[in-house]
């Protein structure tokens, strides 16, 4: 009989000390877990920041383009005027050599 209760009584504090390691895993886990859910709430406050700034300099870049697109129309347009006042300077030119009696070399 004595010895049945030692053996209860060992296994009793075998489970207790099982129990306490149990409770030391568990604290560690948790502790473990808590850093693990502060980076995860870091990296999505990280990424939601970027999403913005990509989507400002999205923006940025579009109006840039559209600016150049804007400038490259607007060049266009000018080479085409300075075009046409040549051919009316060439045209001016002629006709004034005319009148004066020139000879007009094409």
């Amino acid at each position: 009989m004595q010895a049945e209760s030692a053996m209860k009584a060992a296994r009793r504090g075998m489970s207790e000390t099982e129990r306490e390691q149990l409770r030391e895993d568990l604290a560690r886990t948790q502790v473990q877990l808590d850093r693990a859910l502060n980076t995860i709430r870091e990296l999505e406050a990280s990424a939601q920041s970027q999403e913005a700034l990509g989507g400002t300099i999205e923006a940025q870049y579009r109006t840039v383009l559209m600016e150049l697109e804007t400038a490259r129309d607007e060049n266009c347009a000018l080479k085409a005027k300075i075009r046409r006042q040549y051919k009316q300077i060439e045209l001016l030119t002629r006709e004034s050599l005319k009148l004066q009696g020139t000879p007009v070399v094409e």
